[in-house]
């Protein structure tokens, strides 16, 4: 008979996992492909000479989950230290995990990647190896240097999306369209992080954007990239699916208009957790335009 005190340690050491691999980025991430396969692969099967039966097609999108969630490992692994200052509520690594069992963790999920993407075609397993081989190298290293490791990050978030070009060329207007639009999203979300962390990177030697040029004048870059992204936005979804144009003036403008305020407002590390948080629901809310396509 399970008591209430293991059900509460399962439950504590579930989340504690949860939190690490980052469950809902995971979730955000499968919706992702999902909606890919649904709206823009499948319409355009009937195009290519060759596509991937269904079983490959979640291989590869399991191995791109496997490999996010790897990142994440890794990620938490080197910046423990950092964490324990800007999030000690949600530090598990060393408390409810032990570091040993998580780079087994991180070793494993990249492992299964390689093995699925290579079960497709060992080409995809070559790229995949290549993903994990920079996201080591950014949370070893990359990710304390202005600008460089945002813009990393933002790369590949864009290419788990891109990535399906190369076995679908006749889609690749739409798979542009939206793996632009994560890399800019991300872009910002990654340097809203930076803000809401600025005081544990300054007390480990970070040099992140706005340790170097300061809170407000890393507003007025995020605020050029806003400008930016809604203009792409606007010229994109006119260019390529007019209906787009709707969603846009409908639900994305808005979103972007609320969230260029909150942006102006934010003074404290918790508004601009909240600001990375609707980040999140930003990605989802462009993701499920692509039921207009």
């Amino acid at each position: 008979m399970i008591t209430a005190k293991k059900r509460n340690r399962f439950l504590r050491i579930g989340i504690a996992y949860w939190t690490l691999v980052r469950g809902l980025n995971l979730v955000v991430l499968a919706f992702t492909m999902g909606m890919v396969r649904s709206m823009i692969v499948t319409p355009s099967l009937q195009k290519e000479s060759f596509y991937l039966p269904e079983p490959s097609f979640w291989f590869l999108t399991f191995a791109t989950i496997f490999t996010a969630a790897a990142g994440y490992i890794i990620n938490d692994y080197y910046d423990v230290k950092i964490d324990l200052i800007n999030k000690p509520g949600r530090v598990v690594l060393g408390r409810i995990i032990h570091r040993r069992l998580a780079i087994i963790l991180h070793f494993t999920f990249n492992f299964l990647a390689l093995f699925l993407a290579f079960w497709v075609d060992w080409k995809l397993s070559l790229m995949v190896a290549g993903v994990q081989v920079v996201l080591w190298y950014y949370a070893n290293r990359l990710k304390r240097i202005a600008l460089i490791g945002n813009t990393t990050i933002a790369i590949l978030t864009g290419w788990t999306i891109y990535q399906w070009v190369w076995l679908y060329p006749s889609a690749a207007d739409y798979l542009l369209l939206y793996a632009l639009f994560a890399f800019i999203l991300s872009l910002i979300r990654e340097i809203i992080k930076d803000m809401e962390d600025i005081r544990g990177d300054q007390q480990h030697g970070c040099k992140t954007l706005p340790i170097e040029i300061g809170i407000r004048n890393t507003k007025y870059v995020l605020f050029g990239l806003l400008i930016g992204f809604g203009w792409y936005l606007i010229k994109a979804f006119f260019t390529l699916q007019p209906a787009l144009i709707w969603y846009f003036i409908l639900v994305l403008g808005p979103a972007l208009l609320f969230w260029t305020y909150g942006l102006w407002k934010a003074e404290t590390a918790s508004d601009f957790g909240r600001l990375s948080a609707f980040s999140k629901v930003m990605m989802v809310m462009g993701v499920w335009s692509m039921v207009l396509l």
